[in-house]
């Protein structure tokens, strides 16, 4: 059985001949972010996955298409779906989303850690 990551990062991409990034503007931290949640308390890492990708953007159709590192602390996982999709993001947290190609989504992304996440998803796409 697979171990779950105490935190779950759905790097969610559409590859519209460009690569296009959803990145979330964390209204309480006042920055742009990668989509993240809690992994901890879920039975399978499937079920994870699932729960990350529909509590912080709502989006019921996507393909996960790999996982970036093997850690216990944080899964990272390119996760492909279409921008023409309803996005639902999470209002507790997040005030808007927007999706953009890799050189915006490095600009608008100040967090170091998040920068080093966007940039292992845009060599593995």
């Amino acid at each position: 059985m697979e171990s779950i990551p105490k935190i779950i990062i759905p790097a969610v991409y559409d590859h519209a001949g460009t690569v296009y990034y959803l990145i979330l503007h964390n209204k309480l931290e006042n920055r742009w972010e990668l989509p993240k949640a809690l992994g901890e308390g879920k039975e399978d890492l499937k079920d994870a996955i699932m729960s990350a990708v529909q509590h912080t953007v709502g989006l019921a159709r996507y393909r996960v298409t790999q996982r970036l590192g093997e850690g216990n602390e944080v899964g990272l996982f390119c996760v492909e779906a279409s921008m023409n999709a309803p996005v639902h993001i999470n209002s507790e947290l997040y005030d808007t989303y927007l999706w953009a190609p890799y050189d915006r989504a490095a600009e608008k992304i100040a967090n170091g850690e998040d920068r080093r996440f966007l940039d292992q998803v845009q060599q593995a796409v």
